[in-house]
């Protein structure tokens, strides 16, 4: 859902129907960026916890 919206925003940069001003738009970028970094670490962690036959 989240990249189809996206995709969506970047048809509309191209066409020239900014949405946002550049700053937005790179804060958007950063935020995006930091949310996929933490879901790669959160899915690192979880799968070493399983392996590690759990927190106990």
């Amino acid at each position: 859902m989240a990249q189809h919206l996206w995709q969506q925003r970047i048809q509309f940069d191209q066409k020239g129907m900014t949405l946002f001003d550049d700053e937005g738009r790179e804060r958007r970028e950063v935020l995006l960026l930091q949310m996929q970094l933490l879901l790669v670490v959160a899915q690192s962690w979880i799968t070493w916890v399983q392996n590690a036959g759990g927190l106990g």
